[in-house]
């Protein structure tokens, strides 16, 4: 389901491509009817070169652990690449360190393509093959993003390696980075540098200022004039029982059409990934106004446990087939048959299915940092949502520990979420352990108020490679379906996180070029590299992994990081005028007290230096703070802290008396409005009736202690009386 978006292509949503039908006899409110515009013939090749002498960005704290090239496409996209070089010292020794990078050997060998990054090794399309028919044609890569790339996965790298020894990147050495790249779909933006950040460059790359063929055939219209329809296109794809008990058969139904008539259906099945089988469906009836009806098919009964993925395959009147889903046995409608663990009578109830072999690659210790969306079908209570998408969701700390492990998931654009969200955080992860205290902390900032937060729910869930149990399920999170809602044309404004670089090792310290893990479950944390919110300089690529962009990703502005790490650098007169200037001071402030409250380590409140969301509002330009994963020992450590904490940001802001004074201002609403026993004490009952196992009494006990301690650090309140005097 590569760029699709409910099978509809993601291209031609601003992907550069338009939608063509691919059948005009079809039905045209079906999404296989359409394709998005083929635009890459309209286009030549781009030949890149660039020099540069390496140095890291001022105030920057780069790991340098490796030493290798690095591609990555800055969101869903796909090109073609070729003739890549990398060249030390281009005036002197002039040393070539790339291997393979003209693909000639026909694979992409000496290339780690990984996480949400695909490469296959491909003729160049449309180049004319050589006299001898036995001899192949130039070979490229296509590189294929489904999504953004990052710094610990989710790229394509090689290791440096003059001749037959490996080499290793020299700061203030110069070098000349060199390739040829060509557009096909998707984002044309391509990021290319040396490990870690060195010399990195985002190369725009040509897209047709005209997409589409109007006045012509469409590009994406069969050129085989017996294949000039597409077969039939279906809806309403259903199974029951949505569990089936063990040998109980499942009934599979669909609607199929197709102008020319549907001559025939066949349900093809596969049981935990073994070979595929298949039965007919019966004509079920005619569906009124269609040529075509409904079908329907019987899966036999299966072990307990088990797997089974299905898809239908029809054939139209001329002889055409087709498949729903649209991949065939490449897409993931699935059910399992009865487990036995048993689900709760008191929260909802999700499962996430998968294939045996996705499961496995999805858990893999090399693979826990790929943002892939991997098949899955979700089944929430009674609705089933197929050929979905999943990925780990945790930290770089986290995904490797069961206990932690959460995940994210995607849906298809025409079976959304509760039918208003494309995507969900699945939260396990209560720090350390699994738990889900940090439901509470955005109960408080949603009371509270004027603190920005999220909505999220309690589910028991169910998925490969965790332990069934509770979670915390966040739907609109901070996407942009949170920023229309909360402000004047939200999600026009950038969305940033604040995050750590986090080091990697080698699966096999003996060998630089086998693959890269994180963290291997145990409570022992590896190393990590942050900045603080000071200038790096006027090259957006400084920030691109400290500050992670989360939206708006193809204008890849960083002028908000720009003008907020501007702004905090400054002191004395010219800090308080700036961010005066620059950031909601309020907002920040409110924001510091609420999170002050819950205590805990580990976010930007505490002094780390990361956890935290950084976004400008569209309205006024100002900068605003956005508190984000504050689940590590919240309501467990800093109960006594002062109420600044160890924040060097917010120190500084409170140098200033009437920040002073507005800081302890929310800090007293606050504790008065919600942080106490009187309004929390129903929440933490209801939310322990509905967690067994999970009493929530300690963290009710810090709220008391932490709300005795605040009330000793604020000044006195000083009295007042309003008279009059002869009526004015």
């Amino acid at each position: 389901t590569y760029f699709e978006d409910g099978y509809w292509s993601e291209l031609a949503d601003g992907g550069g491509s338009s939608l063509e039908l691919r059948d005009p006899s079809a039905d045209n409110a079906r999404a296989e009817a359409w394709a998005a515009s083929i635009e890459s013939g309209k286009l030549p090749w781009q030949t890149v070169t660039y020099r540069g002498v390496t140095a890291n960005p001022p105030g920057s704290n780069n790991p340098a652990l490796f030493n290798e090239f690095v591609f990555g496409l800055l969101d869903a996209g796909e090109v073609l690449l070729d003739d890549v070089s990398v060249i030390e010292d281009p005036d002197g020794a002039a040393l070539p360190l790339i291997q393979n990078g003209s693909f000639e050997s026909g694979s992409a060998s000496k290339w780690r393509i990984i996480g949400n990054h695909h490469g296959q090794v491909i003729d160049e399309p449309g180049r004319a093959k050589l006299d001898d028919p036995d001899a192949p044609g130039n070979k490229v890569l296509r590189l294929t993003a489904n999504g953004p790339t990052e710094h610990m996965s989710n790229h394509a790298e090689t290791t440096l390696k003059d001749g037959a020894s490996f080499r290793q990147i020299v700061l203030g050495r110069e070098y000349e980075i060199s390739f040829r790249a060509k557009w096909l779909g998707g984002s044309s933006q391509l990021n290319s540098r040396l490990y870690f950040n060195l010399l990195p460059k985002t190369t725009i790359l040509d897209v047709p200022p005209d997409n589409g063929t109007p006045g012509w055939e469409n590009s994406v219209y069969p050129v085989d004039i017996n294949a000039a329809n597409i077969g039939p296109t279906y809806q309403s794809l259903t199974h029951a029982p949505i569990m089936p008990s063990v040998s109980e058969p499942v009934s599979v139904t669909v609607t199929a059409e197709d102008p020319h008539g549907v001559a025939s259906m066949e349900l093809w099945y596969s049981v935990d990934a073994a070979a595929w089988n298949s039965v007919g469906m019966s004509h079920l009836g005619d569906v009124a106004g269609q040529t075509g009806g409904q079908y329907a098919g019987t899966i036999p009964g299966q072990s307990s446990e088990s797997v089974v993925q299905f898809y239908v395959e029809g054939t139209d009147g001329l002889g055409v087939q087709s498949t729903f889903p649209s991949e065939g046995p490449d897409s993931r409608a699935l059910y399992q048959v009865d487990d036995g663990v048993s689900l709760s009578e008191l929260i909802h109830n999700l499962r996430i299915i998968m294939t045996p072999d996705d499961a496995a690659l999805m858990n893999e210790y090399t693979n826990v940092m790929s943002n892939d969306f991997l098949g899955t079908t979700v089944v929430y209570e009674d609705r089933v949502y197929y050929d979905a998408g999943v990925h780990l969701r945790s930290s770089e700390h986290g995904r490797h520990n069961p206990s932690r492990r959460g995940f994210t998931v995607r849906f298809h654009g025409e079976n959304l979420f509760r039918d208003a969200h494309k995507s969900i955080g699945i939260d396990r992860s209560g720090g350390l352990s699994t738990g889900q205290s940090e439901i509470l902390v955005y109960h408080l900032f949603n009371h509270a108020g004027d603190v920005p937060s999220m909505y999220n729910d309690l589910i028991y869930v169910v998925a490969p490679g965790v332990a069934p149990g509770s979670a915390m399920l966040q739907m609109a999170r901070y996407t942009d379906v949170f920023l229309d809602s909360q402000f004047d044309n939200g999600a026009d404004g950038d969305l940033f996180k604040y995050e750590l670089i986090y080091h990697l090792s080698l699966s096999n310290v003996s060998d630089p070029e086998s693959l890269k893990f994180s963290e291997d479950g145990s409570n022992v944390f590896g190393f990590v590299s942050g900045v603080p919110i000071r200038s790096m300089g006027a090259d957006p690529e400084a920030y691109r992994y400290n500050y992670l962009k989360k939206n708006n990703r193809e204008d890849d502005d960083f002028s908000t990081i720009m003008d907020l790490t501007g702004a905090f650098g400054l002191s004395g007169d010219a800090y308080h005028q700036q961010t005066a200037e620059t950031i909601d001071v309020d907002q920040w402030l409110r924001a510091f007290a609420a999170m002050s409250l819950v205590g805990g380590v580990d976010n930007y409140s505490s002094g780390a230096q990361h956890n935290l969301e950084i976004y400008r509002r569209p309205e006024d330009g100002k900068i605003l703070a956005f508190p984000w994963d504050l689940d590590f020992l919240c309501f467990e450590n800093g109960a006594t802290d002062p109420l600044a904490r160890n924040n060097s940001d917010l120190a500084k802001l409170l140098t200033l008396p009437a920040n002073v004074r507005l800081f302890q201002g929310h800090f007293y609403d606050i504790i008065n409005t919600t942080y106490n026993q009187d309004y929390m004490q129903q929440w933490v009952d209801h939310y322990a009736s509905l967690l067994p196992g999970q009493s929530f009494l300690s963290e009710l006990s810090f709220i008391n202690t932490r709300k005795a301690y605040v009330e000793t650090q604020l000044m006195p309140q000083v009295p007042f009386e309003i008279t009059t005097n002869g009526g004015n």
